[in-house]
């Protein structure tokens, strides 16, 4: 049996503002670490202020070569939809901004993580953005963790264990740390591993469920939690 690895990061929100314009913007040719140095990657800009009061901005890749057209359209129509599939089709009042990172892309799969913060002037805080996007390349169509891992209660039981270990591993590495409490914030959210496999198998199924990534050794899972908890926690097990 593969020994599984796992790492849980609890995010701090923070409140990005950004002027933008209703028009695809900046191209950088920088390729991110994560990716291969003979591979290509475009940084595209879909900006938006259409709606009142409202500015949006998010940062998605372009991949070269003529196999990858139709992914590349997919991530375009991601990066254009996110905001109304988000926070509805009539919001107002957004400030929302979103960046990229590749975690994993080589033959087999292609894999995006977009962080950021939406904030709605109207909302008691921001919200902490986590979004992905999976591909497999062999096929050349999106994919969801179900593809990637079968989903079932001993896979919920190892991610629910995991969680409890890791806050107790991070608050011996950071006495600032609190692991007592991000466990009562969790086990809140989720009181059970059967409530936590409820969210698994919804993962990757809209932008508000639980999300997975891809990395060259493990699969990563982004579970909703509360805000005060930092709107989500990821978990990576060995793949």
């Amino acid at each position: 049996m593969k020994k599984l690895y796992f790492i849980v990061l609890a995010f701090l929100f923070s409140c990005l503002l950004l002027c933008a314009c209703d028009t695809q913007g900046e191209t950088d040719s920088t390729t991110p670490s994560s990716v291969t140095a003979d591979s290509a990657v475009k940084r595209e800009v879909y900006a938006d202020n259409s709606h009142k009061n409202s500015q949006v901005s998010v940062v998605y890749p372009v991949f070269s070569g003529a196999d990858m057209q139709k992914i590349n359209a997919d991530i375009y129509t991601f990066a254009k939809n996110f905001a109304e599939l988000y926070y509805g089709q009539d919001y107002t009042d957004l400030q929302l901004e979103l960046t990229f990172e590749v975690k994993r892309y080589d033959s087999e799969y292609l894999s995006i993580a977009f962080t950021g913060t939406g904030n709605v002037r109207t909302a008691a805080h921001p919200n902490n953005l986590f979004l992905t996007k999976n591909y497999d390349l062999q096929k050349k169509q999106a994919i969801t963790l179900s593809a990637l891992h079968t989903i079932d209660r001993a896979f919920a039981d190892t991610l629910y264990t995991a969680v409890e270990e890791q806050f107790t591993a991070l608050s011996r590495q950071d006495s600032s740390f609190d692991a007592e409490t991000m466990w009562k914030i969790f086990q809140a959210d989720y009181p059970t591993a059967d409530a936590l496999l409820s969210v698994l198998q919804k993962c990757d199924t809209d932008p508000t469920s639980c999300q997975s990534y891809i990395t060259r050794n493990a699969i990563g899972v982004s579970l909703p939690v509360s805000h005060v908890g930092g709107d989500h926690i990821k978990v990576e097990v060995a793949f």
